[in-house]
């Protein structure tokens, strides 16, 4: 069956926040102490890597399985009632803090996320192959359309010593990267940001769908859409099998092209999506 719908994840896939990223860093490290900073980047890769185990290979995650679910466990616990959003940046300021005894309150850890935000913004890229993707696939008649996760940015509440989250707030920044895609040209159909449903719950994704079918006006067939994204399981194995979609493809860069199973294929880069 024609695959009519594809669905793109942001960061990794269309967006190289890994460029961003790294400024990032260099811009905290010219006001926080080494250590803290050097830590906050252990914490965002042990969780970054961590999403993208398969097969339970580990080698990967720094600190392996064990610092992964130490990192998770300490977010939930952090960030309170709002355990959903174990990926916030304030949240791995303060566990980056408390590892390295860094004089900083709630607040200041707040403003290491702003800063930290501002920067990966101001320098993220679009992938030069999304263009090319995009005009490949309009030519075929097929829609594109943007899921991601919600960049989890909390705000600090000082009178009730907590934090709190607020989707608008929140999503400010996952929105720029997302009309940066736009600037190449992209006309993207429909747009789906976790919120308090978020990767993976079978509620986001279900959502994902709905969101489309309301933008192009009818129930769209599930066996003729497909998912792309960098983590096998949440961009791909999960809704496939929850949603029954049509196809997934795995975005490994700098991999070469390989079926996985009948349905979903790892890929290189964005002009093998067929």
């Amino acid at each position: 069956m024609k695959i009519t719908d594809y669905f793109f994840d942001v960061d990794y896939t269309l967006v190289d926040f890994g460029i961003g990223h790294e400024q990032a860093l260099r811009t905290l490290g010219k006001k926080y102490p080494p250590a803290f900073v050097d830590h906050f980047a252990k914490v965002f890769l042990t969780f970054l890597e961590g999403l993208r185990v398969k097969d339970n290979n580990w080698s990967k995650v720094p600190g392996g399985r064990e610092h992964f679910d130490s990192v998770m466990r300490l977010s939930r616990e952090l960030a309170g009632r709002i355990t959903q959003h174990v990926w916030s940046r304030e949240i791995w300021a303060c566990i980056a803090r408390d590892e390295t005894h860094a004089q900083l309150t709630p607040a200041e850890c707040f403003d290491v996320a702003s800063l930290y935000w501002e920067s990966v913004i101001a320098h993220a890229t679009v992938y030069p192959d999304v263009a090319p993707l995009y005009a490949h696939l309009a030519s075929h008649n097929s829609r594109f359309h943007v899921f991601t996760s919600s960049d989890a940015r909390l705000k600090w509440d000082a009178q009730n010593s907590t934090w709190i989250y607020e989707s608008k707030f929140s999503n400010i920044s996952k929105m720029k990267r997302v009309k940066l895609v736009q600037t190449e040209g992209v006309n993207i159909t429909s747009v789906t940001l976790g919120d308090l449903d978020d990767k993976p719950s079978p509620l986001f994704y279900k959502r994902i769908l709905d969101t489309a079918s309301q933008a192009v006006g009818f129930s769209l067939n599930p066996q003729q859409c497909a998912f792309v994204g960098d983590s096998f399981e949440s961009d791909v194995k999960i809704p496939l099998e929850q949603l029954r979609l049509g196809r997934g493809y795995w975005l490994c860069r700098g991999n070469g092209f390989r079926e996985i199973s009948e349905s979903i294929r790892q890929i290189g880069t964005l002009g093998e999506v067929e």
